[in-house]
């Protein structure tokens, strides 16, 4: 039974250490800093923020703020290397950005800034050596990952009630969190964390290109391609977020 659950959202990149094989651990989750106006094929792309947010912690003051932005941030789940696996639909459910560049041409390698981040190029990286990644599906049509870890495997071996989630900071950044606070962070299981990396209009109303924010992820190349494609599905009736709030796969 799961008891530590990380949930992905937006433009949260994903390298299996499988097809990847310079990565230091089994699985990274790389969130390109977005936060200024990107233009891409003549498109206007609007900022975007990579978000990390806890839904139970022991802070002090149980008013003080459980989201944070994440500035160049190393996130890390402390364990002992197991093995990570992937449900059966992963890659069928996940937009592989490989195989969707591949009706055009051939996507190149990662950009090195996917082994070696640095700030203010990567806004986060969560690293992790287990647990188990499902795809999740939105309503909306956009695509999204859940980790599940085993608590007893994570725990804390000061306090048996809780894990710690490290946070350091990349080469070239201030305070990987704010509003800083310390590092580790000290979680009550059974726990929920949402990493998010999304246009915050998109929740309040329709955006223009909502598909386009998926191009985004392609920067995480080494060469850009010449004709990013994008995941397709079919339009949301709400209009708000779309299958360009999805996660990705690379390769």
């Amino acid at each position: 039974m799961s008891n530590v659950t990380v949930n992905f959202r937006g433009i949260c990149t994903h390298f299996p250490q499988g097809a990847n094989a310079a990565l230091p651990v089994a699985h990274r989750v790389v969130l390109l800093n977005a936060s200024g106006m990107n233009v891409i094929d003549g498109i206007r792309i609007p900022p975007h923020f990579a978000k990390l947010t806890i839904s139970a912690t022991i802070f002090q003051n149980p008013e003080e703020t459980s989201t944070f932005l994440l500035q160049g941030a190393l996130l890390q789940i402390g364990a002992e290397p197991q093995a990570v696996q992937y449900a059966d639909d992963f890659d069928n459910v996940m937009p592989n950005l490989t195989n969707l560049a591949g009706a055009i041409e051939t996507l190149g390698p990662p950009s090195l800034f996917v082994f070696d981040p640095s700030w203010p190029a990567i806004a986060a990286n969560f690293d992790t050596n287990q647990g188990t990644f499902t795809p999740t599906l939105a309503d909306d049509g956009a695509v999204g990952a859940k980790l599940e870890m085993d608590a007893t495997e994570v725990i804390s071996p000061i306090e048996p009630t809780h894990i710690l989630l490290n946070v350091s900071p990349f080469p070239g950044a201030g305070d990987p969190l704010s509003p800083a606070v310390p590092s580790p962070l000290r979680l009550r299981v059974p726990a929920t964390i949402s990493i998010t990396n999304l246009d915050p209009m998109e929740e309040v109303g329709p955006v223009e290109h909502p598909a386009s924010h998926f191009l985004l992820h392609y920067i995480l190349a080494q060469t850009y391609p010449s004709a990013p494609q994008v995941p397709q599905v079919p339009p949301s009736p709400r209009q708000t977020f779309s299958s360009g709030c999805s996660d990705s796969n690379y390769p």
